[in-house]
């Protein structure tokens, strides 16, 4: 049976269950070392970059766990958001998670995304608009998990207006150009 590869676009989250706690370290491209992760009960694989496998390792996901990762940025530049969704039954009830601090995923809505069938036929998109319109879709994702955390914390009726979610967009897009320099 042929497993399913995950693969990663940036700012878009992607969900799995892991299989095993460890991963299994394999000669990458430029003979770099890269970690293989069977996921989703054997039917999808991923493989990771060091960067990637240390936030992993630093989420504290065990075997069993689901987790959602999401790549930040591309090249040089990337960085990784890892935050365990559920846990497995078996770890739900143990103290310390074996030593390993859990770092849990914040609420995300699901990603909007673009594709170029969304875009009318004879315009294209530029990387400006392309990189305004990541910025803008996280602002909304930010503002709608500030939502469930504050309903969580009994503070009903919070809510981001547009203005705030203009202001959140610009302030992320302007963080991501600065870290791009």
């Amino acid at each position: 049976m042929a497993r399913e590869k995950i693969t990663f676009a940036p700012n878009t989250p992607v969900q799995t269950q892991l299989d095993k706690s460890e991963s299994k370290p394999i000669e990458g491209r430029n003979g770099q070392t890269d970690y293989m992760r069977v996921c989703d009960a054997d039917e999808r694989i991923m493989f990771c970059p060091q960067s990637l496998e240390n936030a992993i390792q630093e989420s504290g996901a065990q075997a069993g766990d689901v987790i959602r990762i999401i790549q930040r940025g591309t090249g040089k530049a990337t960085r990784w958001d890892v935050g365990i969704i559920s846990e497995s039954q078996a770890h739900t009830h143990q103290a310390d998670h074996n030593g390993a601090p859990r770092k849990y995923a914040r609420p995300v809505a699901e990603p909007l995304g673009i594709s170029t069938a969304d875009i009318p036929a004879g315009r294209s998109i530029s990387s400006e608009a392309a990189e305004m319109t990541t910025a803008l879709q996280a602002a909304i994702e930010a503002a709608h998990a500030a939502e469930i955390y504050a309903a969580r914390a009994g503070m009903q009726g919070f809510r981001l207006n547009p203005a705030d979610v203009k202001a959140l967009a610009c302030t992320i897009y302007i963080q991501r150009f600065q870290e791009s320099r």
